[in-house]
């Protein structure tokens, strides 16, 4: 009797559980990048994770700012 064969393992990394994220490119001047590397250093962190944290406070912070209905 021939032996079942074990399906093949996909190369490359596994997929993330939300989904592939959005590709969002943009131009840093030297002193902002600069700015940036240091943030991820201190925070120990990549420099997508410092972007990904800095926009985040951004917005956060811009919600609260936001008044409501009159």
């Amino acid at each position: 009797m021939p032996r079942a064969r074990k399906p093949r393992k996909k190369m490359g990394r596994p997929p993330k559980p939300g989904g592939a994220g959005v590709l969002v490119a943009a131009r840093l001047p030297p002193t902002l990048a600069a700015a940036l590397d240091l943030y991820a250093d201190i925070a120990g962190i990549g420099r997508s994770d410092a972007v990904r944290r800095l926009i985040e406070a951004g917005l956060r912070a811009m919600l609260r700012r936001r008044p409501g209905p009159s």
